[in-house]
């Protein structure tokens, strides 16, 4: 068996998970990497945010900022209110177990996101 074929039936399947935002909350429900990485953002349409930023936790109970060391920024996708699906620079979310997603504006209506992550 070639090196390369054992490198891809060694690999982990991508995840797909859901992050919901509540009505009248800028702070969604936390998703459990289960020890990938976040690599995309599915952003629903109709969001009244124009700005999500992201927090992460290593317990499910304490969370911070994600940041740019260099910078420190926030890291955030801008978004104009339409669906889209964003890629997400890995550098920032590996090693992360927990993510949550933190709004700029309240939403009026539950929103769902979805998050990609795949075994880097």
């Amino acid at each position: 068996m070639s090196i390369a074929s054992q490198f891809i039936n060694n690999i982990v399947p991508p995840l797909t998970a859901q992050i919901i935002v509540s009505q009248s909350t800028t702070v969604s429900t936390p998703v459990f990497l289960c020890g990938l990485t976040a690599v995309s953002l599915v952003v629903p349409p109709d969001l009244q945010s124009t700005l999500i930023t992201f927090e992460k936790s290593y317990d499910g109970t304490n969370y911070y900022p994600i940041r740019d060391s260099i910078s420190n920024i926030d890291v955030s996708v801008a978004n104009d209110g339409v669906g889209a699906a964003y890629d997400l620079d890995a550098r920032y979310f590996i090693g992360t177990p927990w993510i949550r997603l933190i709004m700029q504006t309240a939403e009026i209506s539950n929103k769902t996101f979805l998050v990609g992550a795949w075994s880097l």
